[in-house]
């Protein structure tokens, strides 16, 4: 009795749904938009931290602000880690990759590197930016091509030092074929050799930074996040939270689309409202932020400043100098553009048809007129 009595209690896993022998979870885990299955099951077992079983691999989804802050951030110090991947980083041969690397890799004293990226490539940023512009005077129906060549531009120069061309460039090209694997190969569960392996606000350096410009780019990037469920991070101890026993060895799983969907932060999560994060025309301090979407804690993304400094100004550049509308068909109907996208790591928007035209004859001049400033 006396050693039943000293028997220490084991706590009980976060809830999640029913597990089968051996195969645990494999067989209902979704293939496509999981991030909308994991916030339906979030919903189902009342909880904002869920726990599932890849084949005997330990998974735990975090669908709420607190939960991932409380242990991405607040404990770093164990979390901070990242999975195995065989398919990224083995098979694909990703292994050199600081995104998907072990905290304690080779590639860690590179992080900080892209702190300096920001500030160094603003110059190379307006010059790009500017490009589109007028690339957009000339051939309007392909802006979303030049918007991908003009960040690969920018990247590529930032990081290589090289001049893209200004389509068909090889490097972009490349670029563009290697992400395409590599972003499917992050998504947990999507293959199944991972399971069995046998801004910061605007940048102050802008004068004059719009707040609604602002508001509008956080908003977009809450409303559609780049990538709706994080890279996952890895407790190698075992944890506790909220009573649960967070088992060692578990892939912790930040659902960041249920988190910018929490209708307890951003009331009408799915509608469109930049309004959100400003209050008497000015930013709102105290708005929640939609800067989770670059993670959590040690691992968050290191371009962070860098993306959102290139948003900025090509936002701010194109409303400012353009027209954008919904399009007319033949018929004279208007055409509602489609907001359908990809169901990958990274939410890419599917074609869809629109119009941009110059807002005036000056604005056109003025675009024009960026060529004497290369």
């Amino acid at each position: 009795i006396y050693l039943l009595q000293r028997r220490p209690i084991k706590l009980p896993l976060p809830p999640g749904p029913p597990k089968l022998p051996v195969l645990g979870n494999l067989l209902d885990h979704p293939s496509t938009l999981e991030w909308e299955t994991y916030m339906e099951w979030s919903k189902s077992y009342n909880s904002d931290i869920l726990h599932l079983s890849m084949a005997g691999k330990s998974v735990v989804i975090l669908s709420s602000m607190n939960a991932a802050v409380d242990l991405l951030q607040k404990r770093s110090a164990i979390y901070s880690d990242r999975v195995r991947l065989p398919m990224v980083n083995e098979l694909m041969r990703w292994e050199f990759n600081f995104g998907s690397s072990p905290f304690a890799s080779p590639q860690a004293p590179q992080l900080p590197v892209f702190d300096q990226l920001s500030n160094s490539t603003r110059p190379k940023q307006l010059s790009a930016t500017h490009r589109l512009l007028r690339r957009s005077l000339q051939r309007p129906d392909r802006l979303l091509e030049d918007l991908r060549n003009m960040v690969g531009e920018i990247i590529i120069g930032s990081a290589y030092g090289l001049d893209v061309l200004p389509e068909d460039d090889p490097y972009v090209k490349l670029a563009e074929q290697a992400n395409a694997g590599l972003i499917q190969g992050f998504i947990p569960g999507r293959f199944l050799v991972d399971s069995l392996p046998i801004l910061k606000y605007v940048p102050r350096w802008f004068p004059g930074s719009g707040p609604y410009t602002t508001a509008l780019m956080k908003e977009a990037i809450r409303w559609k996040p780049t990538a709706p469920v994080w890279i996952p991070h890895f407790v190698g101890v075992e944890d506790e939270y909220r009573g649960y026993r967070i088992p060692a060895g578990s892939v912790v799983i930040p659902n960041i689309w249920a988190i910018l969907h929490d209708e307890a932060l951003y009331p009408e999560p799915y509608a469109f409202r930049p309004e959100r994060f400003l209050i008497n025309g000015k930013l709102d301090p105290s708005a929640p932020t939609s800067d989770v979407a670059f993670g959590y804690g040690r691992r968050f993304c290191p371009g962070q400043d860098l993306s959102l400094s290139i948003l900025w100004i090509t936002m701010a550049s194109i409303l400012a100098t353009f027209d954008i509308t919904k399009a007319v068909g033949e018929d004279g109907k208007v055409i509602e553009p489609s907001c359908d996208y990809s169901s990958a790591f990274v939410l890419v928007p599917l074609p869809f048809e629109y119009s941009i035209k110059p807002r005036s004859k000056e604005s056109e001049a003025l675009i024009r007129s960026t060529v004497d400033q290369e």
